[in-house]
């Protein structure tokens, strides 16, 4: 045995000079574990807080905690901090078990449901304190009992006074019922979009319909509704407490034990949060975990407001209090956390907040889906609240999903930074928002502005400025420098979203000035420019808007277009022949879900409404070239001017089509429904206006309009029929709207929506003229024609415009859709061409407006 001595003596120098790697792994189920087991597969933990805390205490060098699959209930957050995390070499993993599917809640099962009616259950959770604001079923979204309900919108055109800290709304006899239980129930206001809030209401005088808010409103009431209470429940997924400690709810499916009903306790449910920016938590990888179920604050704030017990007191814009800032997935003193192939569902703030200090985090792959504020935040300290440094920067978010955010405060983004540069964020697709997409926001003061340096590309943006305007789907508002936004794709923004209620207490008309041509697609608002290329846009109401943006200074725009082809396919081919790589665009091959708008698989929705996926709508669409418009001089249809067929019956008019100031049209032919659905139609005008429907008038708006706020001089009211009307997919139903104005700047646009479709401008496929009325709507598409202002020459693929006269003008090519897409300036006599290669066919306006005087020509395009 001597002889072996100095062999061992050898290796015992080797281990002891040698660099030593050791592992552990721990798993989690909660099922079959237990925290007095040994962690391992076969006997694995019960609890996450214990698995966290044995791999904290463990010195090896490489750890990984494996989650077995099963449904866990958190009573508290589980929170990393840098006692937590590992390094670049080995960082700590979280993950689900290949193929396993793991789901962590941020609060506890509801159990014992009795039926009360019909299909609505109830459970006792506690007592009359009991208090809670989201639940979840089977981990996707519960709606908060809401009246009006979702498709019907907001309740437009409340009063509002103010009692010291207190807030006050009246409505229609009609509006809510005569008695309903409010002592779990809030207001939700918002001004335009703007700002939002909730506020618990305090109490209802019923006798004079006056609903008195706990804490004041912002701004004055634009829009409200009310959520919370049992009687409001009346669809699938609606649920809501009373003041005895019972839930209410109409579940999705039954039977009701067999689903996994959650109501949220946290509002943080997993955090990664260091001591201090010094001692920040560093290298976690999160994968493959289904996170649900975050709670919402009492009074829903957004904005930086401090709250003093019941009290709130406005602060700076654009910034979130303390109050506010909490996410499902919360980041704070965190830098090289990766978080990967995750769903983040029903958060009632943030779905994941990078908050203050938080340095070069990956979120990536990940699914976000109905989330009350802002789906994905990046932001730093607020003036005055903490060291204003650069110190939230250089975070990674692509290849996300994002959908159906901003579900409580209608200001929510997709993604929103504020005050935090050096992102990258990029092939997200990010669909069905009230407000933004992409949010970067600032300082007024550039002492201040962090947000510089920006990267937003390939991103694929549809279906969002679903209720809100004076905004865009892509917007800045005092960002900082070095911004871009580079290749994105727009589609399916529709012009504006109207309220189904424009009526005051006393059920009359209640006139709001909306401006719908204040909702683009990109919006560079005040702040310093913005470098934008190779953006692509298709089935949109408008492009660009720089509005206060720094003129000059970088803003660049290369390859930018507006195509007009309402399909994919049209928007690609012209893309490619821009040398746009279109298919780059969006999520990436490897997105680890079924991609969501090809329907690759029965998508779980929200009872309220259907999606609407390109994919679908157009299979369904008909064959509709408009409706026949017939154009009178006078307000009372006194002599007839002309009569087309106009593709849309949404118009933003330049110049009176009759010719003179006070004018009249008719447009009559059939109206073809997708849907077998009820139906409401909605009017977005400045002049008088009234709609019939297979002989039965749907509104009669027929006074003349002043804006209530000068906004802009295209200010419009919403009219809106006041009943829904039952349709047949298929059917031709006839209709007539006719319309006067006493204005040269003259605006209407007609909408409709059902429950499965959002409101939208009626397609002109669901169109048909009237063949009855002879029209001649413009001449041939080659030819010349004249007038003193404009020469007109069209070719197979372009158009030239001539100017004969010298002096300063303003020449505008106006789409079907009203829509200005091509505006030339000059002082002198001169030519302009336009291409029209890939312009949909249609009737365009061609308008010349000068101190010379104004005109228009008419360019038909077929196709």
């Amino acid at each position: 045995m001597l002889r072996f001595l100095p062999i061992t003596r050898f290796v015992l120098f080797i281990l002891l000079v040698a660099p030593l790697s050791f592992a552990i792994t721990v798993y989690v189920s909660p099922t079959g574990g237990d925290d007095g087991n040994a962690g391992t597969e076969s006997a694995p933990f019960a609890t996450l807080h214990h698995a966290r805390d044995q791999i904290r205490a463990s010195n090896d060098s490489q750890k990984e905690v494996i989650l077995l699959e099963g449904d866990y209930f958190l009573e508290n957050t589980l929170t990393l901090t840098e006692d937590d995390g590992g390094t670049e070499q080995n960082p700590v993993v979280w993950k689900a078990q290949d193929g396993a599917e793991v789901r962590i809640f941020g609060g506890q099962r509801i159990t014992g449901w009795t039926e009360v009616s019909g299909s609505i259950y109830k459970a006792n959770v506690g007592s009359s304190d009991t208090e809670f604001w989201t639940l979840s079923e089977n981990g996707k979204r519960s709606l908060p009992a809401r009246h009006p309900n979702h498709m019907e919108n907001e309740i437009h055109g409340a009063t509002k006074s103010t009692l010291d800290s207190k807030a006050q709304a009246d409505y229609p006899a009609d509006l809510f019922p005569s008695n309903w239980d409010y002592t779990h129930a809030r207001v939700n206001v918002t001004c335009y979009g703007w700002f939002s809030q909730c506020r618990p209401v305090e109490s209802v005088d019923f006798g004079n319909r006056v609903i008195t808010f706990d804490g004041r409103t912002r701004d004055e009431v634009g829009v409200y509704w009310v959520e919370g209470s049992k009687d409001f429940i009346d669809i699938p997924t609606e649920w809501a407490l009373d003041g005895n400690g019972d839930v209410f709810y109409w579940p999705a499916q039954t039977p009701i034990e067999d689903q996994v009903i959650v109501a949220g306790t946290l509002k943080r449910v997993i955090e990664f949060k260091g001591s201090s920016q010094s001692d920040p938590v560093k290298h976690i990888i999160f994968e493959g975990i289904l996170v649900s179920t975050s709670d919402c604050t009492r009074h829903g704030l957004s904005n930086k407001e401090a709250v003093d017990g019941d009290n709130i007191v406005n602060g700076e814009a654009n910034c979130e209090s303390d109050y506010s800032r909490h996410g499902l997935i919360h980041l704070e003193n965190a830098e090289h956390i990766t978080i990967r192939k995750c769903r983040i569902f029903n958060a009632g703030i943030m779905g994941v907040l990078f908050n203050n200090y938080a340095q070069y985090n990956t979120l990536t792959n990940c699914w976000i889906e109905g989330v009350n504020y802002c789906a994905v935040y990046l932001t730093s300290y607020c003036i005055g609240s903490g060291p204003w440094d650069y110190i939230n920067h250089h975070n990674t978010i692509t290849n996300n999903f994002i959908h159906d955010f901003g579900k409580l405060w209608s200001n929510g983004s997709g993604v929103q930074i504020y005050q935090s540069g050096d992102n990258d964020i990029g092939h997200n697709l990010i669909r069905r928002g009230p407000r933004y997409a992409v949010s970067m926001k600032g300082m007024s003061d550039t002492t201040f502005i962090k947000s510089n340096n920006n990267n937003i590309h390939h991103n694929e943006i549809c279906h969002t400025l679903n209720s809100t305007w004076d905004t865009g789907t892509l917007e800045a508002w005092n960002a900082g420098t070095g911004n871009k936004w580079d290749t994105n794709l727009f589609h399916d923004i529709f012009h504006i979203t109207i309220p189904t209620r424009t009526y005051n207490a006393n059920g009359d008309p209640f006139p709001v000035g909306i401006g719908i041509s204040q909702r683009h697609c990109m919006y560079p608002d005040a702040g310093p420019a913005i470098e934008i290329t190779d953006n692509v846009a298709y089935n949109i109401i408008d492009y660009i808007d720089w509005h206060h943006n720094a003129p000059g200074g970088g803003k660049t725009f290369p390859n930018s277009f507006y195509p007009h082809p309402y399909t994919r396919a049209k928007a690609k081919a012209m893309a490619e022949d821009l040398g746009i790589a279109f298919d780059d665009i969006g999520l990436s091959d490897d997105f680890p879900f079924p991609t969501p708008q090809v329907r690759e698989y029965e998508y779980p929705v929200e009872a309220e409404i259907n999606p609407i996926y390109e994919e679908d709508i157009y299979s369904l669409l008909g064959d509709g070239a408009g409706l026949t418009g017939v154009y009178y001089s006078g307000a009372d249809f006194d002599q007839q001017v002309i009569a087309r067929v106009d593709p849309l019956p949404a118009k933003l008019w330049s110049t009176s089509p009759a010719g003179t100031n006070t004018w009249s049209a008719r447009w009559t032919g059939k109206v073809v429904p997708i849907y077998s659905e009820e139906h409401r139609f909605c009017a977005t005008t400045n002049g008088g206006c009234r709609m019939w429907v297979n002989g039965a008038k749907v509104f009669d708006e027929w006074e003349t309009f002043s804006p209530g706020e000068p906004w802009e001089a295209k200010d419009t009211r919403l009219i809106l029929s006041r009943e829904f009307i039952p349709l047949e997919a298929g059917e031709e139903y006839e209709v007539t709207i006719e319309f006067f104005s006493q204005s040269s700047d003259a605006n209407l646009a007609i909408d409709w929506y059902s429950h499965s479709m959002p409101t939208q401008v009626i397609p002109t496929s669901q169109l048909k003229p009237d063949p009855a009325i002879e029209v001649g709507i413009g001449g041939p598409v080659a030819g010349n024609y004249n007038d003193k202002n404009i020469r007109l020459s069209l070719a197979k693929n372009n158009a030239l415009i001539s100017v004969p006269f010298k002096g300063k003008h303003s020449v505008k090519l106006i789409a079907p859709n009203g829509v200005a897409i091509k505006t030339f300036k000059g002082a002198k006599a001169g030519n302009y061409s336009v291409s029209t290669q890939h312009l949909a066919a249609g009737v365009y306006l061609v308008s010349v407006q000068s101190d010379k005087g104004s005109s228009v020509q008419r360019m038909v395009i077929r196709k």
